[in-house]
């Protein structure tokens, strides 16, 4: 049985159907020996206990193995094993040795999984189940691989295998276009498209918007943010364009990005440039002599400050 259904109920029910269970156990199920859980082994060591046709079992490998059984005891048994400076005799509980022998499906799928994780702390749950659904299709596709009978390599590898099948993908994937490039060039290479002026905003009367084939073009040879405004805009697309060429590429070219006419001239905009330049907006110039400090105070932009000088504080 997997881990996720053993718990003594479950099996205590199989018992009363005169049907025998083993398998690996969850440390948090309930009506388990929590003191049993706790207690520290080194490495092959074991302890048990029983409650009636039940027996609750740990022990010590890499790393903690609960197992549950109502067929089985504690004994032990010598078997050989697979290390670093070649094979290795040692000995484990003979319930560990026929769970190993006969678990099938679930089991032998989720420790084929456990090999190579790839999971990361993420907030986003989503992430988690797509991962796990893609490790889960990659060792089914693994299994399949190996029962075909044209495989050349016998010994095949779950790790290899993950790496040509990751050298394949990544191969494959500028040859598909994506999902999004595919609607796009479906409605901006189809129908009637007419050029427009930006409908003004609550807080903009002439709003400008950056150009899309100028800002793909330029990201995509340099890698860089260019910045190449436009007040103008495909109605039909909702994508600002620039009147000359841009508007042409977009609605003529599959791929708009690698044109050489678009982004003729265009401006890198860094983050601390742009913040300069909203300084030196929000303060107006200083005059140099009495009269420009007259027409700077009428103009209807500097009121504020006008009034600060006009009202001066009483001595």
């Amino acid at each position: 049985m997997d881990r996720v259904y053993t718990n003594p109920l479950v099996l205590k029910h199989l018992w009363n159907k005169q049907t025998n269970a083993v398998g690996t156990v969850m440390s948090n199920r309930k009506n388990l020996p929590k003191d049993l859980i706790k207690q520290k082994l080194l490495k092959g060591e074991i302890t048990f206990a029983r409650c009636g046709p039940q027996m609750f079992l740990k022990w010590k490998d890499t790393r903690d193995v609960l197992v549950m059984s109502t067929v089985h005891n504690a004994d032990l048994a010598p078997v050989t094993v697979r290390s670093k400076v070649g094979p290795l005799e040692k000995f484990k509980p003979q319930v560990i040795i026929d769970y190993n022998k006969y678990k099938t499906g679930v089991d032998h799928g989720d420790q084929m999984i456990a090999y190579y994780p790839f999971n990361r702390k993420t907030m986003k749950w989503w992430k988690k189940m797509f991962f796990h659904l893609f490790m889960v299709s990659t060792v089914n596709s693994f299994i399949l691989h190996k029962k075909t009978k044209n495989v050349k390599n016998e010994n095949l590898r779950l790790r290899n295998f993950m790496i040509n099948l990751a050298s394949q993908l990544a191969n494959q994937s500028d040859s598909y276009p994506r999902f999004n490039e595919v609607s796009d060039s479906e409605n901006r290479l189809k129908g009637r498209h007419f050029i427009s002026k930006i409908p003004p905003t609550l807080s903009k009367a002439h709003p400008r918007r950056v150009c899309k084939v100028c800002a793909e073009k330029v990201k995509r040879s340099t890698g860089n943010r260019g910045r190449k405004e436009t007040s103008y805009y495909c109605s039909s697309c909702n994508t600002p364009l620039c009147v000359d060429e841009c508007f042409e590429i977009y609605h003529t070219k599959q791929n708009y990005r690698i044109h050489p006419e678009a982004a003729s001239n265009y401006t890198f905009i860094q983050p601390q440039e742009r913040v300069k330049k909203m300084r030196r907006r929000r303060f107006p110039g200083q005059p140099l002599d009495i009269g420009k400090l007259v027409v700077a105070l009428n103009d209807p932009r500097n009121a504020i400050y006008a009034s600060t000088v006009q009202n001066l504080p009483s001595m």
